[in-house]
């Protein structure tokens, strides 16, 4: 009988979040546009997020998170998700 074998993530495939009721879909770390990190420095919340979820996805997002707050909470999920740190 051979041994289970487990599961890795591939670091190619979309990283899921689950927020508020909700789930996203990033890409991995090394693949974020870097306009993202652009943004994330200029202090562009709403851009860089904008630009890591898509158009599609960030209207969703957008429609049910409108405070700031929540908005950094996400980036902070999002980065440490994708290996980013802070």
């Amino acid at each position: 009988m051979t041994a289970p074998v487990k599961a890795t993530p591939d670091k190619d495939s979309p990283i899921v979040i689950p927020f508020h009721g909700e789930s996203y879909k990033i890409p991995p770390g090394d693949d974020w546009d870097v306009t993202v990190l652009d943004h994330l420095f200029e202090g562009n919340l709403t851009a860089s997020l904008g630009v890591l979820l898509g158009p599609a996805q960030y209207k969703k997002f957008r429609a049910k998170h409108t405070t700031v707050g929540v908005h950094r909470e996400f980036v902070a999920l999002a980065s440490e998700k994708a290996n980013l740190g802070n």
